[in-house]
């Protein structure tokens, strides 16, 4: 008699072994044209802890804070990046309720490597789970893999992908869709090339807080990741960078704006060294922010703005 191949993991739900996975999803364009912002993947994280079935609820734009399409685009990101797998609920044949992954728990669990993301090695960590078979981003594995791409265009992007599926059995005309899919997804929008340009995960999450983002840059960096980055207020060139402690402000350059600097950065509590310092505790040896960085990073913002800088 065989022995069983049913497994159970640390969540208690069982695992039966079957068919081995293909090595790359052959559908294009399942991220419903949403690149994974900066919040979503820990966001859909927790919520199935809280929640296996949290991606099908009829709450679930309003557990996830985000809309139908968005849902859908945190479920995946969240499992193109091997953090979450999905099981068959027991009661239904159709329905997929979701779990931590192994690679999930080690990264974003109670324990974890690196919860919120806050280091660079994740980031690339992330990468490469995203393209490790099985791969659910067929873009991402295909010009990395297929290809010898470095820089290149939407349309190079677009006719790489034609190519290589016309060359493989069962991709049929998915590659039609990745013009709308994984290119407006991997090209930074508004521009013709993919480069060495990154954001800031910290910054980029402000000015998506800001109620008019054109009150400061939109702004793309190069360099090391110990190189300074600040993030300028359109009108004034005042500069917010975010630092271990808090926030580092630099002054406006014109001295006629100076005045308002001072009265407005002082109702923030700047210091002597030009921070702002946030309430923090000790983890670990570690300082923890004990108040919503990225909130108190945008009301900065908020109130320099409100002062005329």
């Amino acid at each position: 008699m065989k022995a069983s191949l049913v497994k159970t993991d640390q969540t208690g739900v069982p695992r039966v072994a079957g068919p081995p996975e293909p090595r790359m999803l052959k559908a294009f364009a399942r991220h419903e044209t949403f690149h994974p912002r900066y919040g979503w993947l820990k966001k859909g994280f927790d919520a199935v802890v809280q929640q296996p079935d949290v991606f099908t609820r009829p709450d679930a734009t309003v557990t996830l804070g985000v809309g139908k399409n968005m849902v859908r685009a945190i479920r995946y990101w969240c499992r193109a990046f091997k953090l979450l797998e999905e099981y068959p609920r027991s009661n239904t044949g159709r329905l997929l309720d979701a779990r931590p992954a192994s690679f999930g728990i080690k990264l974003m669990g109670a324990d974890g490597w690196d919860p919120y993301l806050e280091r660079a090695g994740s980031l690339w960590l992330l990468h490469w789970m995203l393209v490790r078979p099985p791969c659910l981003a067929p873009s991402w594995s295909i010009v990395l893999n297929a290809t010898s791409l470095d820089v290149f265009t939407e349309s190079d992007l677009v006719r790489e992908l034609r190519l290589y599926c016309e060359g493989e059995d069962e991709w049929g005309d998915v590659a039609e869709q990745a013009t709308m899919g994984y290119s407006l997804c991997m090209l930074r929008a508004g521009l013709s090339s993919l480069n060495s340009n990154y954001r800031d995960p910290y910054l980029l999450a402000i000015w998506s807080e800001l109620d008019d983002p054109s009150v400061v840059e939109d702004k793309w960096f190069t360099g090391y990741e110990s190189d300074p980055r600040r993030l300028p207020l359109t009108q004034s060139g005042t500069t917010i960078r975010c630092v271990s402690a808090g926030f580092e402000l630099s002054p406006p350059p014109l001295a006629g704006d100076a005045e308002r600097f001072a009265v407005a950065s002082a109702d923030r509590g700047l210091d002597a060294n030009n921070l702002i310092r946030l309430s923090q505790v000790e983890v670990d040896g570690h300082r923890v922010d004990t108040v919503d960085r990225i909130q108190v990073g945008a009301d900065i913002v908020r109130s320099l703005v409100a002062a005329g800088l």
